[in-house]
Parts: C-alpha cells; structure tokens; sequence
C-alpha cells in the first residue's frame, strides 16, 4: 500500500469502548466525571490521559467519541501504534477538520521527527481554532521521549489525568462487568483463575474474554474453571 495515499477509512468507526460499558473503579471515578463533564459542557479543551498499557486509556478515547457522536458532533479516534508508519502529514490532513480528534498511544511517536513537527503543527492549527484534541500515552508528557522541545511543553500544558493501574480485585471487576456487558456470567473464582494463568495485562484479559465468548456462544456453556481450561488449553 502506498502509505502517502488516504490511510483513514479503516481506522473512522472503530470505535468499540463507550462509557456504559467501561467499569468505573472508585480510583477512576473522578477522572470519568470530568471526562464527561468537559464534553456535556462542551469545553474547548487539550486533554491528555497517562497510563500504564491497560489501565483504560484507549477504552476512554472511544467512550469520549462515541459520547460526541451522540451529541452530534464529529469525532475521530486513531491509535497512532498502528498509523506510525504512515506519512503523519496526511493522517493528520484527513482529520484536520474533525471538531474533536482523540490521539491514542502517543508515546510510540516519540522520537519520530517527522511526525513530532507535524503534531506540533497539528496542535497549533487547532489551537487558534478553539478545536479540542485529546491524547493518550503510557506516562506523563514530561517523562514522554518527545525531543521537540515546543512539542513537549504544549502536551506537558494540557489538562491531564493520570489513570492508575488496578489490583487482581479490580481487574476481576473489570472483567465481569465487561461479561455481564457480552451476556456472560463471570463468577469470582472464574475471574481470578484467568488472571493468573493469562497475565495480569488488562488487553490480555479482554482478549481472553474475547476468546471465551465465542467458545461459549458455540458450546452453549456456561462459564466455569473446567471450561475455561478446555478451551484455552490450560
């Protein structure tokens, strides 16, 4: 594919994360209110959410968008982990005129000096147009690997949240409120046993409980530890 052509169509309406089916924990709580708060205000804002992989970053981007698309108004979210390779003039060119653009995965440009001068441009351009832009990135803009000094300094000046990472208890939370969400049932024990033999990761979870809803839907089976063995070849 030549990368200088439209990139977009595959990347507009992937939006699978909303709001009523993100589980708020009582640690991200207030992050969620304000979140929501800033579109039902409709503030002109630059936001920028960090946090460790999995902490519910991508999940609140596609909520935000989705949450501005029923109000109205035109939103784009790109995960720049798999649009890096692109040439970033024209990813940015093709949402240039989007009223609310959520930037994800932030961190896997740093270092990039093409795309940090055209995101520098990008955030300039929708600056003097009041046009919010919203980020998300694995730490804090100031520990960010950005080498544009004028770059860094506009992300470190956004208003930030800080998404912090859960304990076993809230990704099995997590977990069986996203079941309850697909039409399972995820008891405790079932939960705690996927966090120990899977991972402690938060995608790796929802990627299991991907794999565990279709196997479930096929076998009509409930979920139990015996099932779940067989069906992960644990």
């Amino acid at each position: 594919m030549d990368k200088s052509q439209q990139v977009l169509p595959g990347f507009l309406n992937n939006d699978n994360g909303s709001f009523d089916s993100y589980y708020v924990s009582e640690a991200h709580r207030l992050v969620v209110q304000n979140l929501r708060r800033l579109l039902t205000d409709h503030q002109t804002d630059f936001v920028y959410l960090a946090g460790v992989s999995g902490a519910g970053k991508s999940h609140l981007l596609q909520a935000i968008c989705e949450d501005a698309s029923h109000q109205g108004i035109k939103a784009v979210y790109l995960p720049l982990s798999k649009l890096k390779d692109y040439v970033p003039e024209t990813v940015l060119d093709e949402v240039r005129e989007y009223p609310l653009v959520c930037l994800d995965d932030l961190q896997m440009i740093a270092t990039h000096s093409e795309w940090e001068v055209a995101l520098f441009e990008f955030f300039n351009w929708r600056m003097d147009r009041q046009m919010p832009l919203y980020f998300a990135a694995d730490k804090p803009a100031s520990l960010l690997d950005i080498e544009l000094a004028d770059l860094k300094s506009r992300l470190a000046a956004c208003l930030s949240f800080q998404l912090t990472q859960l304990d076993d208890d809230g990704k099995a939370a997590v977990m069986q409120y996203r079941a309850m969400h697909r039409g399972m049932q995820l008891n405790d024990a079932c939960a705690h046993f996927i966090i120990q033999r899977s991972g402690r990761n938060m995608k790796q979870l929802m990627a299991v409980l991907e794999a565990l809803e279709q196997s479930s839907l096929v076998a009509g089976r409930k979920l139990t530890v015996p099932f779940i063995k067989s069906v992960l070849d644990w």
